[in-house]
């Protein structure tokens, strides 16, 4: 820590010399009343910009140019300006972000390095940075009313004042430096809040109109230095009644603030009137009045509307005694100590807050408001033992390192928020004095050590504070902490204790480390327990091994979305003394955790063997695991059947085997046939950061598809048998098993369906006719594998052999598929749906040859009828119930019960058509299931002849469909012989078929109707 940072604070509170206490003095309810003015709302301010690379950026914005901010000056947006003192200017385009102007050190020593430049102002997006080699330039902001400003100031200067009537400032005070403004705005003869007639006014004046904060702009002062307000020197001219004038103030992040003000030529009436006033920072509050009579406010809102979140200290000071304040809403009391307690007591101030004034031999009165004893407490250890005030540590050996650390074993509740919310870091070293002299031999952070025996005094530090101190990086060098001076740091709380160490014995040479061991908190690691399963080291390990405080053991798994892990990564250094043994990168388990599914999955020692470096995964539970089955064919090579993950970042199924079902386990099979069943086997991979249980839900879904039946099926999703619950012994004992056998699933390809060949002709011959060697057409990717007509007896027609009038032949033809890979052969799904000449035709798909695949294979009959059987029938066919059943008509030649001719349709309503009739009478024969065969006497000729034809239900004599009561009425009337049923109607209503209709019958029919005793 720099010695100047220690100069800056004493000469900030030699300034506010009497500084603590003081409540607010009641503004008047006038001036806290909006006139309801023409405000500007920031929203109708858009600001329209386009970029370029850092300071050349290009920015076009609506915001005004400034004017009155350098005199004889434009300071125009988007720009930054550099003015040199022989008048010239140097402008370039700029475009600002606040958050790259957080630390500005460089800058400001770039500044005051350039020769002749005499103000540097950049101006972009609302935010303006300033610096100036003079002092008391005045800020003039007026052309910004309704407009939102951010101020950054970063370097040690005084200023005059800024008056910036209707301006929303937020001013950022940045590298721990001190801001002074020490006059009014009558520097410049300006005002908002004060009379224009007149001598009065403010330092910081947000006011629009005379007395009114509710059309003032707002004030924000934040970053990570101190904002002062002094003005206990100023002459009579500038000397003001107010400090900041804004509709509500805002202190926050570290920033400091310091106003002390009144001197004799004026009485300050209030430092800070506002409407609201919050402080929340990490640094301290000092307000101080120096009235030489009259009393006054350190804050002008009401109590209701102080919020005091978070602050190292609030001190208000007043001169001449507590009896010159007047307190707002002080409900009868004058105490400022009690008006505190009054508000804590009623909830408005937090209970971590205690408040306590003082009047000192002078008649000064001080207050002050903080933390009081609400302090961390702490533990230290050395060589893994807690050590004890006065109590010698022994047993330690010079020239090797021991564990040293710092325990807070309560943190205040104010501290800890500040804390977790990242505005506070805990700082943990020791010192070795230097013995007879007092000063300090050497600092240590993570591994204490003496080369040398006998009594030594070490000195346990342990500091609090802001995160953003820029002087943070102290802790990142033992050589600046051995010289550093503790009472310039910008600490928020700070220990130190002392002990003795006795170092008994020098140790030589060096000790080697083999093993390091971890341990970690909590059971099994899920996302919703992730935090509570920290590593630490195990204690023998911590004796020889320290991780820096810079680079510590992570307190969080790190989640990669990537490859969704949790993981961490840390370097393990050797103690003084020690050194990793160059075997230990190599040496199977030298680093473990001793926590089931946390593993070490990366490990590297440096060249050195001093320090290593370790990756840890956490690994969790798998919930589920689900596949689905792929190249699970027919015709499939087994060798590329698999099962794909559902999730294959989580974990993977490998090692997928077929087995054909036969006996317990099976027998393994290269390729899956049509109508057998399978087994498969597998093995689960779980992913990186997993692991799989005895317990864990397995389920594999084989995808829709048609199955070797040839229905078309939906996905199937089954369970799988683990191992172990299924097998004694087996080859394949360590897999897992689909719990049921399935079928090989039809994932093939649709191909054409029509299949054209010459039919027999009479007195063609087969064999020697090239016509009847193939068919005449095929589907596209098929291929004829061999085709011959067989005669009647069954045989391979000859060559001198004839197709004969009325007798049958039959084709044998078989057809393969292309496109098989080494994936196996392709599957024809829709074979049965093949057509020849566009008729159904007797066919099949064998199973495959090992060359060819699957075989379709046709084996149908032909019949050689007479060239001169020129005629046809033709005609509907009505039928009722189901509109698949088959429809058969036939024709029979008198006498003879075999059918001359036949076709086949389907439908209710279908068209039927019979070619080739020899002429002649027959008799036509009209059949479907359930319905009563029905017969027509039809006359043949060489013209085609139209026979419309209709049957009946059995038991539907009126053919409507139905059988109801009008058709028992009808078969009972025939009974009693009251009405006469004949031809079809009389074979509808007799039912048991012994050519009569009595009784029986009609009940059978009535029963139908009834639905009590179905004929169909």
């Amino acid at each position: 820590m720099k010695t100047s940072k220690r100069k800056r604070w004493l000469s900030l509170l030699l300034a506010v010399i009497m500084t603590i206490g003081i409540l607010p003095l009641s503004m008047s309810s006038a001036s806290a009343k909006n006139d309801g003015s023409n405000e500007i709302s920031t929203s109708d301010k858009e600001v329209q910009a386009t970029a370029c690379n850092e300071e050349a950026q290009v920015v076009t914005a609506v915001y005004p140019e400034l004017r009155k901010l350098i005199e004889g000056k434009v300071i125009t947006p988007g720009f930054r300006y550099k003015f040199y003192s022989d008048g010239s200017v140097h402008k370039i385009r700029i475009s600002l972000q606040e958050k790259n102007y957080y630390e500005n050190t460089t800058l400001v020593e770039s500044l005051k390095k350039e020769k002749n430049l005499d103000r540097y102002v950049a101006y972009s997006s609302g935010i303006l940075l300033y610096w100036t080699r003079y002092e008391d330039d005045f800020f003039d902001f007026s052309e910004l009313s309704g407009w939102p400003l951010t101020l950054i100031l970063f370097d040690n200067q005084k200023y005059s004042a800024i008056y910036a009537p209707g301006v929303d400032l937020k001013i950022r005070v940045t590298d721990d430096v001190n801001v002074t403004f020490r006059h009014s705005t009558r520097y410049k003869n300006k005002t908002g809040f004060c009379p224009k007639e007149g001598a009065t006014g403010a330092v910081i004046d947000l006011a629009k109109s005379e007395g009114n904060l509710g059309s003032s702009g707002s004030f924000e002062l934040c970053g990570y230095g101190s904002l002062r307000i002094i003005t206990t020197q100023s002459p009579q001219k500038t000397s003001p009644d107010y400090a900041i004038v804004a509709k509500s103030t805002v202190i926050g992040e570290d920033a400091g603030l310091a106003i002390s003000c009144g001197n004799k030529y004026r009485n300050v009436v209030s430092l800070i009137p506002t409407v609201a006033l919050t402080i929340d920072t990490t640094n301290n509050i000092y307000l101080a009045i120096h009235n030489p009579i009259a009393n006054a406010a350190a804050w002008g809102c009401h109590m209701n509307n102080l919020k005091i979140l978070n602050a190292k200290k609030i001190s208000v000071g007043v001169d001449r005694g507590m009896d010159k304040l007047i307190i707002f809403g002080n409900n009868g009391e004058t105490d400022p100590v009690k008006v505190f307690k009054y508000y804590k007591n009623n909830g408005k101030i937090g209970s971590e807050w205690y408040a306590r004034g003082n009047t000192d031999s002078e008649g000064n009165y001080s207050f002050t408001i903080d933390h009081s004893n609400d302090v961390p407490r702490l533990r230290y250890s050395l060589n893994n033992q807690i050590l004890q005030k006065g109590k010698l540590v022994e047993g330690l050996e010079a020239g090797l390192g021991y564990e040293i650390s710092a325990d807070a074993t309560y943190v205040p509740q104010w501290m800890q928020k500040l804390k977790d919310a990242g505005r506070l870091e805990f700082y943990f070293f020791i010192r070795l004095r230097e013995p007879g002299t007092g000063k300090y031999e050497a600092a240590y952070l993570d591994d204490f050590y003496v080369d040398r025996t006998g009594r030594h005094t070490i000195e346990f530090v342990w500091i609090c504070m802001p995160a953003n101190d820029p002087d943070r990086n102290i802790f990142d060098s033992t050589r600046q902490l051995k010289d550093c001076e503790l009472f310039s740091m910008n600490y928020l709380y700070y220990d130190v204790s002392y002990y003795e160490v006795l170092m008994e014995n020098s140790v030589s040479g060096t000790r080697y480390i083999w093993n390091i061991k971890f341990q970690q908190d909590g059971g099994e690691f899920t996302e919703a327990t992730k935090d509570n399963h920290r590593i630490s080291f195990q204690t023998d390990t911590l004796s020889k091994c320290y991780t820096r405080s810079q680079h510590d053991i992570p307190s969080e798994w790190y989640y990669n979305s990537g490859s969704d892990t949790y993981t961490m990564g840390f370097w393990v250094y050797a103690r003084h003394g020690y050194q990793f043994a160059g075997q230990v990168e190599s040496v199977s388990g030298t680093v473990s955790v001793n926590v089931e599914h946390t593993e070490v999955s990366y490990k590297d020692v440096n060249d050195s063997n001093d320090s290593i470096y370790i990756e840890l995964v956490a690994k969790r539970k798998l919930t589920e695991v689900r596949g689905t089955l792929k190249e699970f064919r027919l015709g499939g090579n087994t060798w590329y059947t698999e099962i794909v993950s559902d999730a294959s970042s989580k974990y993977k199924f490998k090692n997928t085997v077929v087995y054909e079902a036969i006996g317990t386990y099976g027998v393994e099979i290269s390729i899956m046939k049509e109508d057998e069943l399978y087994y498969v086997y597998f093995d689960i991979d779980p992913g990186y950061g997993y692991y799989l249980t005895d317990n864990t839900p397995i389920k594999v879904t084989l995808p829709e598809g048609y199955r070797a039946n040839g229905m078309f099926d939906k996905a199937v999703t089954y369970n799988v048998i683990y191992k172990g619950d299924w097998y004694s012994y087996s080859p394949i004992i360590q897999k897992y098993r689909i719990e049921n056998v399935l079928e090989a699933n039809c994932e093939g390809k649709e191909y054409g369906i029509n299949i054209d060949i010459k039919e027999p002709v009479l007195g063609d011959r087969p064999a020697a006719n090239v016509g009847y060697a193939a068919p005449t057409r095929i589907p596209a990717n098929t291929k004829v594998v061999s085709m011959q007509w067989l005669g009647p007896d069954g045989k391979p027609m000859g060559t001198y052999d004839k197709f004969e009038v009325g007798k049958w032949y039959t084709i044998d033809l078989k057809i393969a598929f292309e496109g098989a890979t080494e994936h196996g052969h392709v599957y024809p799904k829709n074979n049965r749906d093949f057509v020849v000449n566009n008729k159904s035709a007797n066919a099949w798909l064998n199973n495959m040859d090992d060359e060819d695949g699957f075989i379709w294979q046709l084996y149908d009959s032909y019949k050689v009828e007479d060239p001169n059987a020129r005629g046809s029938v033709t005609g509907t066919v009505t039928s009722f119930n189901s509109n698949t059943d088959t429809v058969t008509v036939q024709l029979f030649k008198s006498g003879s019960s075999t059918a001359a001719y036949s076709t086949s349709v389907k439908g209710n309503s279908a068209r039927y058509t019979i070619s080739g009739i020899a002429s002649g009478t027959y008799t036509m024969k009209v059949s479907k299931k359930n319905h009563v065969t029905r017969e027509y006497a039809i006359t043949v000729g060489n013209q085609s002849v139209t026979q419309n034809v209709k049957i009946h239900l059995k038991g539907d004599i009126n053919g409507d469909g139905k059988v109801n009561t009008s058709d028992v009425g009808r078969a009972n009337a025939h009974a009693r012989g009251t009405s006469v049923l004949k031809g079809n109607e009389f074979i509808c209503a007799d039912i048991n078929g012994d050519g009569r209709i009595n009784t029986s019958d009609v009940g059978k029919i009535n029963a139908h109707a009834r639905g009590k005793d179905l004929l169909w």
